[in-house]
């Protein structure tokens, strides 16, 4: 995956991608120590995991995306991790209402 797709990142999120093949969008959340405690890195696994199930209709289908946290910036908040995580996929054009909102 990783030496196939792309990856575009935002402040501590950064996001892999790359086609599938197939007509369903697949996706994995993975936090790196240095995001913080385990209690942290399973917060911000639980966000990310939340954010794109909630945005699984806007998503384009056909995708593999691998979404890491990096950092600290990354378990701020979790309206920071949202506008993060939607500005990564507005950048990687994945979804289908791609201008911010």
């Amino acid at each position: 995956m990783f030496t196939v797709g792309q990856a575009h990142g935002s402040d501590g999120v950064v996001l892999h991608w790359a086609a599938n093949g197939s007509d369903a969008c697949r996706y994995a959340v993975a936090a790196k120590t240095s995001t913080g405690n385990a209690v942290v890195r399973n917060r911000v696994r639980r966000w990310g995991r939340e954010l794109l199930r909630q945005w699984q209709q806007a998503l384009l289908p056909g995708y593999d995306l691998i979404l890491i946290a990096r950092g600290r910036d990354a378990a701020r908040c979790y309206a920071d991790f949202a506008y993060h995580l939607r500005r990564v996929l507005d950048k990687a054009q994945l979804l289908a209402d791609s201008p911010m909102t």
